[in-house]
């Protein structure tokens, strides 16, 4: 059982550099996990038509993959697309440096895809997008999901794992709203 007074390293999958990763950002306890307040929550439970998306929306579209994925290079870097479609329109996501891509999208298969729209002309595209198949998107994409404040090297997903890993510990704190 962690306390409050824990370094992180007691936390499973923490070891030096994550540690010191979250020292940059003033978490070395599990009472500064614990006090690491979101600023903001996205819900990624509605799902939206590609139809509907504007430039800059962060949404969640339940969508079916067409084709197969396609790669580029491009001034050193190797692009990777994957067309979507819904009955409303057609969108394409692309990943840089993810060969995994080409063996990782079924032609005909229903997917959820979350992330950050951009529209240039009629075509619209989502960059490096979190992506499940339908019946596994609650788990891997979520429903309502904290953002936390983060440094350079510290990803919203560690932050994530190690405050929910303090959590049982929250029980040793002591209220301080009279009852």
């Amino acid at each position: 059982m962690l306390r409050l007074e824990d370094g992180l390293e007691k936390i499973s999958g923490i070891g030096p550099k994550k540690k010191e990763q979250l020292a940059s950002i003033g978490i070395e306890t599990v009472r500064d996990a614990l006090f690491h307040a979101p600023i903001r929550y996205e819900d990624r439970r509605e799902r939206r038509e590609i139809a509907s998306l504007s430039d800059g929306d962060r949404a969640a579209c339940l969508v079916v993959a067409r084709g197969r994925a396609a790669m580029r290079r491009d001034g050193g870097k190797t692009l990777y697309f994957q067309t979507f479609c819904d009955g409303t329109g057609e969108m394409t996501a692309v990943w840089q440096n993810s060969p995994h891509i080409l063996r990782t999208f079924s032609h005909g298969e229903a997917y959820v895809l979350y992330g950050r729209v951009f529209v240039r002309g009629k075509s619209k595209r989502m960059f490096a997008p979190l992506f499940a198949k339908n019946e596994e998107a609650e788990k891997k994409i979520g429903g309502i999901v904290p953002i936390y404040p983060a440094g350079a090297d510290v990803s919203q997903t560690l932050l994530r794992n190690v405050i929910g890993a303090c959590l049982p510990a929250a029980d040793a704190l002591s209220d301080i709203l009279p009852a």
